[in-house]
């Protein structure tokens, strides 16, 4: 969570839980075995899934909406133990009465975290149960996963919102790693919002670029980083990454070029423009910047979200200088294709909010 996260101790109970197979599937067959019958169906709620390519705002969309008070999401409370959320609240039922200490996460980019704050932890589930046939070694790859497999995501779902006392809440997930399933998720819950949060390509893939390096150098000073990012299936940069792979390319190249970023860019959002179900919401990050309010309060209408008053502030657009040299050809592609995620952000149907709301 942080610069250095965790203790001596607490990085060994994050080895012993996340970092042993056998273990980990011990502890979610447990988690069913012991509270499923307790729980009930969520396949027909609106739950709200936000999932693209990091460094377009996800975290700061989750968080907003988060703060409605009307989702469960999985926290940093919750970790290590993501697989048994209702276990691990009876075994640290008085712990988890303390106030905990925000800190900045380990990007830098200051957005404060604490043991309550929401996170996309939920790709451990997807790990253990069907990470041989989408998590390679040099690379992820479109995840398909079986009707038993969706069922039993469905009812992890129910799990995780079955640990919160209030049975009326729905499900929010930041989930990039979602991008690989994103039809998936859909045939899960039908009736879930998916929001696809975009960038600026050149800005986009610079901020990319930058928490790369940013996550080799943090690597050099301390390797228990990269295991916990591996731990929870965030390869997206630093010395564990492993790019989105969607057409077989090969994924020889230089990490610390801006081409790079920008290719992986272009075939994130390729994927997203043909498989994204219809009902998806595109949303760019410069929007989200500039229009905040307006964008909370549709997405607020679309999703049935009641307690509109508690937004948080507007996220400031950061605007990088980009110093690297990078392909003309290659931005001209990714232009072209951002003007048509441009497009489908503008195909949203949804009407403004009322001018109570405003």
């Amino acid at each position: 969570m942080s610069k250095t996260p965790y203790n001596f101790f607490q990085r060994g109970f994050h080895r012993l839980v996340l970092g042993n197979k056998y273990l980990a599937e011990f502890l979610l067959d447990l988690e069913f075995g012991l509270f499923k019958r307790y729980v009930q169906c969520a396949i027909n709620q609106q739950h709200v899934f936000v999932s693209g390519l990091a460094r377009s705002g996800t975290t700061h969309l989750l968080r907003t909406l988060y703060n409605s008070g009307e989702f469960v999401s999985l926290t940093y409370r919750s970790m290590p133990m993501v697989l048994a959320p209702n276990l691990w609240n009876r075994i640290t039922a008085l712990s988890n009465k303390r106030i905990s200490q925000s800190v900045e996460r380990a990007h830098g980019d200051g957005i404060l975290v604490d043991y309550d704050s929401p996170e996309a932890f939920e790709e451990v589930f997807w790990k253990i149960s069907d990470g041989y046939s989408y998590l390679k070694k040099d690379r992820l790859i479109p995840h398909v996963p079986s009707s038993e497999i969706i069922e039993k995501f469905q009812d992890y779902v129910a799990l995780v919102l079955a640990s919160n006392p209030n049975p009326s809440f729905r499900y929010l997930s930041k989930n990039n790693n979602n991008i690989l399933r994103i039809r998936s998720i859909e045939k899960a819950f039908s009736r879930a919002i998916i929001i696809v949060p975009f960038r600026d390509p050149l800005q986009q893939a610079f901020s990319l670029l930058t928490q790369h390096r940013k996550f080799l150098s943090m690597h050099n000073k301390d390797k228990f980083i990269s295991e916990y990012m591996s731990f929870i299936v965030h390869h997206e940069f630093g010395p564990a990454h492993r790019p989105f792979n969607f057409y077989a390319r090969s994924t020889d190249h230089d990490t610390l070029s801006l081409d790079y970023w920008l290719s992986l860019w272009f075939e994130v959002y390729s994927w997203l423009m043909s498989e994204a179900p219809n009902r998806s919401l595109f949303l760019s990050y410069e929007r989200y910047c500039r229009d905040h309010r307006n964008v909370i309060g549709q997405i607020v209408k679309i999703s049935n979200i009641n307690n509109f008053d508690n937004i948080s502030r507007t996220l400031k657009e950061r605007v990088h200088h980009i110093p690297e040299l990078y392909s003309p050809d290659l931005y001209e592609s990714c232009c072209t294709l951002y003007k048509k995620l441009i497009e489908k952000e503008n195909m949203w149907t949804i009407p403004k909010p009322c001018d109570d709301h405003s």
